[in-house]
């Protein structure tokens, strides 16, 4: 069934590993469907690492995963509604991905609109879902810029310590560069902290109400109730 309302795309993203980016989009996704979303999970890691958690523990044996819709993207071939995508029992579809999405990154690199591959992919699957929910690998590379480029929001799950605040203000950069110049609508959402606090990493001089010391030990940046980006 079409949704006449196009999906709101985030991606999950942060180029430091081992921050939840994957559980996050998991029990994010499941969570939604169980509100009576229609919810589709892209798997945009080569280590297909949200495909084996949810249940697909071979991905390499799939016969269609991100990078064979992908590189029907870059030649310019269609590709078929509900092509590739996985059926889970709690009620949530998925884009798989495997090994073969690393190749796939380094020939985008000679692709003519390299950065909007994704998009393209995903466009046709905007109207049959309420959340794109997209999990990004953990580098700064050209995957990840397709996720932003393809995104409506971001959401950066970050641990609060020194050196995951430090990797954040290159990740913010990147964003911000990608708002710049490939996607002007791309929103930063609230980000989650390891704690569960719920408090936003902020980069800005922010000097709202309520705004703590940085006990992550960052320099330079503050940890703000406030949802000022």
């Amino acid at each position: 069934m079409k949704i006449s309302k196009k999906a709101t795309t985030i991606a999950i993203v942060n180029q430091k590993g081992g921050t939840g980016k994957t559980t996050t989009c998991e029990n994010l996704g499941i969570g939604l469907a169980m509100g009576g979303k229609k919810v589709l999970l892209v798997d945009a890691d080569p280590q297909g690492s949200l495909t084996i958690s949810m249940g697909w523990q071979q991905p390499d044996e799939l016969p269609t995963t991100l990078s064979t819709l992908m590189a029907k993207a870059m030649n310019d071939q269609s590709i078929t509604p509900g092509e590739g995508i996985l059926h889970h029992a709690e009620g949530v579809d998925l884009i798989p991905a495997n090994i073969e999405l690393a190749g796939l990154e380094v020939s985008l690199v000679n692709c003519m609109n390299r950065e909007k591959m994704l998009k393209q992919v995903l466009d046709s699957a905007k109207h049959n879902y309420d959340f794109i929910l997209l999990d990004c690998t953990p580098s700064l590379g050209m995957l990840t810029v397709n996720a932003l480029a393809a995104a409506d929001t971001t959401l950066i799950p970050v641990q609060a310590q020194y050196l995951s605040a430090k990797g954040l203000e290159q990740l913010l950069q990147t964003v911000q560069k990608v708002r710049r110049q490939i996607n002007p609508k791309l929103k930063i959402q609230r980000r989650r902290t390891e704690s569960g606090t719920g408090w936003t990493l902020c980069p800005q001089d922010c000097l709202a109400s309520g705004t703590s010391e940085d006990t992550a030990g960052g320099k330079g940046m503050r940890y703000c109730p406030a949802e000022c980006l």
